[in-house]
């Protein structure tokens, strides 16, 4: 109850604010709907890499993140192309602290 609670108030401050395009998609999915909400508030953040850590850990699959990235596109560019390499490269990433999210642990990437 309560993630779905804070999912409600993160998409009602990111549809409140932001350039078009940064809002989150409606959804069904309540993990989707918080995983979206991540990358949105992260969108908004100049596409920070480093901020969509929160995405990686409540996205709770590749998949999932891949969709809400798809939704705001600007975050997958140069050196990295697709979602699973980034958020590989995040896991391995020590300073990151996603070692342990079901993501990292789903691909079998921690720091080295």
């Amino acid at each position: 109850m309560r993630i779905g609670l804070i999912a409600v108030l993160a998409l009602a401050l990111v549809g409140c604010s932001g350039p078009p395009g940064s809002t989150p998609a409606p959804t069904d999915d309540p993990i989707l709907a918080t995983c979206d909400a991540d990358v949105a508030a992260a969108a908004l953040n100049d596409h920070e890499i480093t901020a969509l850590d929160a995405a990686i850990r409540d996205c709770q699959t590749v998949d999932r993140l891949q969709t809400a990235i798809s939704r705001h596109p600007g975050f997958l560019s140069g050196a990295v192309t697709t979602p699973a390499e980034f958020v590989g490269r995040r896991c391995e990433d020590a300073s990151a602290g996603l070692a342990s999210t079901g993501i990292c642990v789903a691909l079998g990437r921690k720091p080295a």
